[in-house]
């Protein structure tokens, strides 16, 4: 079966990036002013847990955890969503389709494995590549590289990829994407995270990533 695509949307305004997910997500707990998460059985500890910048707020959502401003909230997801595998999707606004989106933060929540079969648990790496190569963001971006490129973060191993659409310029495009896959060395639990918009700013993006976090049961 073809792979599920998040599409373009061209707004008259604006233009945004859809993530992606079939079906609606749990119900949200509220964090901050306005951020909030899914419910997780999942837990941290106190010492692994990064300090939260002004003006954002943690989240979780499965196994993942992350750090968002605090004007960004959970949207329901209508079972019609073009979201393919996304399944949690927070944004600063509080419907899907307002037109006022400048971005986005997706999740699948069941990690690489609702994307393919049988991911190795041991290999981050290569769950990387195989999510890179798999149109998450819709089959008109591409990856602004041939494989995806280990970050500093909290956990052991965080690995990203960057989009821009089929004719732009990795350097000049306005419409980017962010892939974030990771894992703790000798645990389960991989995560795949996924950021979208205009308004994404290398400070955003830097505060973004130093936030992620994976969660153990």
């Amino acid at each position: 079966n073809p792979i599920p695509q998040m599409s373009l949307i061209r707004l008259r305004r604006r233009r945004f990036f859809a993530l992606a997910a079939a079906g609606t997500a749990g119900g949200a707990v509220t964090l901050g002013a306005g951020a909030c998460s899914s419910p997780s059985t999942s837990s941290t500890t106190a010492s692994s847990t990064p300090p939260v910048p002004d003006g954002w707020a943690r989240a979780t959502a499965g196994h993942a955890a992350f750090t968002m401003p605090e004007n960004c909230q959970q949207v329901p997801l209508p079972d019609d969503a073009p979201l393919g595998y996304w399944d949690w999707v927070a944004q600063d606004s509080p419907t899907l389709d307002d037109t006022s989106v400048t971005y986005r933060i997706g999740v699948i929540t069941q990690g690489p494995s609702a994307v393919f079969d049988n991911p190795p648990t041991d290999d981050t790496e290569f769950v990387a590549r195989k999510l890179g190569v798999s149109s998450l963001f819709g089959r008109k971006m591409l990856s602004t590289g041939a494989s995806p490129y280990q970050v500093e973060g909290i956990p052991d191993q965080l690995w990203r990829i960057d989009y821009f659409p089929i004719g732009g310029s990795a350097d000049t495009s306005e419409d980017k994407n962010y892939l974030f896959v990771a894992q703790d060395d000798g645990e389960p639990e991989i995560i795949v995270i996924g950021l979208t918009g205009l308004t994404i700013t290398e400070d955003f993006l830097t505060t973004f990533t130093s936030g992620i976090e994976v969660l153990h049961d």
